[in-house]
């Protein structure tokens, strides 16, 4: 296995679900792809600019969730994780 995609909703479930799959991922030698997928709601275009701000901050709570999570196991420095953040139908 050379990848693993972990969708996440952020949920407190899939944020408990996540040291598994950093887990899984490191002892399989396997790259974790980390994706969230936000649904974007069309009603202005007031509000399509708004959706870089909300990406944005997705990206950064992501980020946070994976360093935070990493930091509390005892994980190889070789693993690689790697994150997405996408607009779309979840």
């Amino acid at each position: 296995m050379k990848k693993i995609l972990f969708p996440t909703d952020l949920s407190t479930i899939s944020k408990e679900a996540l040291p598994y799959a950093i887990s899984m991922a490191d002892y399989l030698g396997a790259e974790l792809m980390v994706l969230h997928v936000y649904e974007i709601q069309r009603t202005s275009d007031a509000f399509l600019n708004l959706s870089e701000t909300i990406q944005k901050d997705l990206e950064q709570e992501v980020e946070h969730l994976i360093k935070n999570t990493v930091s509390q196991l005892a994980v190889s420095e070789d693993l690689v994780i790697s994150q997405s953040v996408q607009p779309g139908d979840p």
